[in-house]
């Protein structure tokens, strides 16, 4: 992340997780120095895999579409951030095999190991 950020990008986080959750968990592993934003789970906002998550963090950075990058580990990342015309890399660590991103017709533009 560090060196993300000393390349000037900025880091968003798009969860489905509730966004005191996602507050919290952030502290816990020191995430919130390396954050400029997030967009998490709230009643008006529909969870992954549609796009409201990942376009809420994008007004949040003020930045379009084509010019941001999702990461995620599951297919509905890759849903979501595609249906909100954002590329997205997917990180094997999440229990899903490429063989699972090809089923569920969710494959990322890059896919890496953990």
């Amino acid at each position: 992340m560090r060196k993300m950020i000393d390349r000037g990008l900025k880091i968003y986080i798009a969860t489905s997780a509730e966004k005191e959750d996602a507050i919290a968990l952030m502290k816990e592993h020191k995430l919130e120095q390396y954050i400029s934003g997030y967009g998490a789970h709230e009643p008006h906002i529909e969870s992954k895999p549609g796009p409201d998550i990942v376009l809420q963090g994008l007004r949040a950075a003020k930045m379009p579409a084509n010019e941001a990058v999702m990461i995620g580990d599951t297919p509905w990342d890759v849903m979501s951030s595609h249906s909100a015309g954002v590329k997205c890399i997917a990180v094997r660590c999440g229990g899903f095999s490429e063989k699972h991103f090809r089923e569920e017709n969710s494959m990322p533009d890059q896919i890496f190991d953990d």
